[in-house]
């Protein structure tokens, strides 16, 4: 594994409350080289750099929505599990209030 794949193997598995205060900071910065770099040049060349941004980052969603469209066993596998993940939820809160209500079954 390179050393990029292992930082970012590290930075997932940090919790989601740090990963988000870190993403915050690093787009912070990112955005301070991003205006370093243009500080001079047209308008025209930072509209041409922002489409090619968006472009890729729509062609890797687009990619990464096609994988799972076209996998329809995995795609069914994990609408399951987030069927029975809501249901274990939502199921006894529902029976709370039926009783609550007087109208358990």
């Amino acid at each position: 594994m390179d050393y990029t794949a292992e930082c970012f193997d590290k930075f997932q598995s940090l919790p989601t409350n740090i990963k988000n205060k870190l993403s915050v900071g690093k787009y912070y910065k990112r955005l301070k080289e991003i205006e370093q770099k243009y500080i001079g040049l047209d308008y025209k060349k930072f509209k041409e750099d922002l489409a090619d941004i968006v472009w890729n980052f729509l062609e890797d969603v687009q990619s990464k929505y096609n994988k799972y469209i076209n996998d329809k066993p995995y795609l069914n596998t994990i609408l399951e599990e987030g069927l029975n993940y809501s249901l274990s939820i939502t199921q006894p809160k529902i029976k709370q209030v039926r009783k609550v209500l007087g109208i358990l079954r």
